[in-house]
C-alpha cells in the first residue's frame, strides 16, 4: 500500500508540474503507456485521468515474474524479494561454482547451504578455501586440484560444514610444516564427509609430523578413500573424533612414520576398512577405537605405538591386524564383545617389541586367531597376549 501511495503521489506531482491552463497534459510524458505490462496484476493498473487508453502498472503479479514462495536457501546465494509481497522471492545468484573465484566467494559468504561444483577446478598455488558454518560443497564427482610449497590449510572447515561427491588432489613441495588438507576451527566443530576421495603427496624429506585431516568431529559415510604419498610422517587422522558409519574405507599411506591415527577417538559402525599403512596404526595414549558390526583389515608396520592404557572394542566385528611387530611402548587392551548370532573375530600376531597387549573376553562366543592358531574363551576375563596359549580362560580349537 505504501508503494502504491508513493507511485500515486509521484504521478500527481508530475501532473501538477506539467499542467498549465492552456494545454492538456500528454499522458505518455507522464509515464503512462498504451502497451500492456505482461507482469502486471489483473487489477494492478492505474489509468491516465486525461486519456484512459493510457495506463501504468502499480501492482505487479509476482508469479508472472517468476517469483515463488519456495525455500531457496539450499541453492541460492542472493535472493530478490518481489515488491508488494516479500514472501515471494527470486534467485539472483545460484550457489554454483565453475572456477576458483566463484567457489571461494560462495564458500565464504555464508549464504549457501549447498554449493554445487560443475567441473574440475584448479586452485592457485598456496590458496585454500574456507567454508562458512552450515555450508556443504557437493563436488558432483569433480576434482579440486591444488598445490603448495608452504604451510597452510587447504580446506578450512567450520561447524556444520561438509564435503560430498568430491575428489581432492594435492601436491605439496619444499615443506609440509604446518600444512594440512582438512581442518576445522574447533575440535567440537561437526564436519560431514560423504563419498570423498583424497590424494596428497609431499616431497619433504625432513621429519615433520603433519596431519592430513585435523581438528573437528567428523562424520564419515559412503566411499572414503585416502592415499598419502610422503617420505616422512604424514598422519591420516590427527587428535580428533572420527565416526565412520555405513562407510567403505580404503586408506594407504607411504613414508616413514606415516601413521593411521594419532591421539584420536575412532568409531566404525557397519563399515568395511582396508588399509595399508607405512607407519603405525594407533599412536598415543589418548587413542581409542570401537568397531561395531564392521570388517577391518589393517596392514602396517606396528599396530600400536605408545598406546598405553588405551582400549579397543571389537563388537560383533572382524578385525585383522598385521605388522612386523604388534606394539611398541604400548599396553593396549583389546575387548572382544560379540554375540552368539554375531561373534567377533580378532586376528593378529604376537610379535612384539616392548609392552604387552591384553585380550579381554566378555563371552564364550568370540574367536581369537593368534599366530595362525584359533582360540575361544571358556569364561570371561582379561589375559596378557603372551599368556593366551596357557591361560585357563582360553582354549585352543583343534
Amino acid at each position: 500500500m505504501r508503494y502504491l501511495m508513493f507511485l500515486l503521489g509521484l504521478l500527481f506531482t508530475n501532473v501538477a508540474n506539467a499542467m498549465d491552463c492552456e494545454k492538456v497534459p500528454d499522458c505518455a510524458s507522464l509515464g503512462y503507456s498504451t502497451e500492456p505490462d505482461q507482469n502486471c496484476a489483473d487489477n494492478g493498473y492505474m489509468y491516465c485521468p486525461f486519456d484512459t487508453n493510457y495506463k501504468v502498472c502499480v501492482q505487479y503479479d509476482c508469479a508472472k515474474m517468476g517469483f515463488t514462495e519456495s525455500d531457496k536457501s539450499t541453492w541460492c546465494a542472493d535472493l530478490i524479494e518481489c515488491k508488494g509481497n516479500s514472501k515471494m522471492t527470486l534467485c539472483q545468484k545460484a550457489c554454483v561454482a565453475t572456477k576458483y573465484e566463484e567457489l571461494k566467494d560462495l564458500a565464504e559468504s555464508g549464504k549457501c547451504k549447498l554449493i554445487t561444483i560443475k567441473n574440475d577446478i584448479t586452485l592457485p598455488l598456496n590458496q585454500g578455501i574456507t567454508l562458512a558454518a552450515n555450508t556443504t560443497i557437493d563436488g558432483g564427482g569433480h576434482t579440486l586440484q591444488s598445490s603448495g610449497n608452504k604451510g597452510y590449510i587447504l580446506i578450512h572447515l567450520n561447524n556444520q560444514t561438509g564435503l560430498e561427491n568430491l575428489k581432492i588432489h594435492h601436491t605439496q613441495t619444499d615443506t609440509q610444516i604446518n600444512f594440512t588438507v582438512l581442518s576445522a576451527s574447533k575440535v567440537n566443530d561437526l564436519v560431514s564427509l560423504k563419498d570423498v576421495d583424497i590424494f596428497v603427496s609431499s616431497d619433504d624429506h625432513e621429519n615433520h609430523a603433519t596431519p592430513v585431516i585435523n581438528q573437528g568431529t567428523y562424520d564419515i559415510r559412503g566411499k572414503f578413500a585416502l592415499n598419502v604419498e610422503a617420505y616422512q610422517h604424514m598422519v591420516a587422522f590427527w587428535m580428533c573424533t572420527y565416526n565412520f558409519t555405513d562407510a567403505q574405507v580404503s586408506i594407504k599411506t607411504t613414508g616413514n612414520s606415516s601413521d593411521f591415527t594419532w591421539r584420536s577417538k575412532m568409531k566404525f559402525t557397519n563399515s568395511t576398512v582396508n588399509a595399508s599403512i607405512g607407519g603405525s596404526y594407533f599412536v598415543g595414549e589418548d587413542t581409542y577405537a570401537t568397531f561395531k558390526n564392521s570388517d577391518l583389515t589393517l596392514i602396517g608396520n606396528t599396530p600400536f605405538w605408545g598406546s598405553n592404557n588405551a582400549e579397543f572394542t571389537i563388537e560383533e566385528s572382524h578385525l585383522t591386524l598385521e605388522g612386523k611387530r604388534l606394539h611398541q611402548d604400548s599396553n593396549p587392551n583389546l575387548i572382544l564383545k560379540g554375540t552368539s548370532e554375531h561373534p567377533s573375530v580378532l586376528k593378529l600376531s604376537s610379535a612384539s617389541n616392548s609392552g604387552e597387549t591384553t585380550i579381554q573376553a566378555t563371552n564364550t562366543y568370540d574367536t581369537l586367531i593368534l599366530d595362525g592358531l584359533t582360540y575361544r574363551p571358556k569364561q570371561v576375563g582379561k589375559t596378557p597376549l603372551s599368556e593366551i596359549p596357557n591361560s585357563p580362560i582360553w582354549e585352543l580349537v583343534q
